[in-house]
């Protein structure tokens, strides 16, 4: 959150089952120049019309300008619960995404 506020721009990457316990990790509030994807083990993509990195394996991803932040307190590890509403200027959606939005298709057994 705080680099989505600090550069104006953020990647919102739809996470898989398999992904669920990297997604937790990159949650966590870092210092400064720890790299989130390094913590939680994820590959990066680069992005099309943003800086930051996409997720690899994630099958839908948003490239966003950041244009407000909500933020309310926590009392858990975690810290706080943060909203972050951007502006989409890029999407990418994995081919098997798309399938599975398709449903069943005519003439199919």
């Amino acid at each position: 959150m705080r680099n989505a506020e600090d550069t104006g721009e953020f990647v919102w990457n739809m996470a898989t089952w398999a992904q669920r316990e990297a997604v937790n990790i990159s949650a966590e509030e870092l210092p400064p120049g720890v790299d989130e994807f390094d913590r939680a083990g994820l590959q990066k993509l680069p992005s099309r019309r943003v800086k930051p990195m996409r997720v690899a394996g994630s099958p839908i991803q948003f490239e966003s300008v950041c244009l407000n932040t909500l933020r309310f307190p926590g009392n858990g590890p975690m810290g706080s619960a943060d909203v972050v509403f951007g502006r989409v200027v890029g999407v990418h959606i994995a081919d098997e995404a798309q399938d599975a939005f398709k449903g069943p298709q005519p003439g199919a057994a």
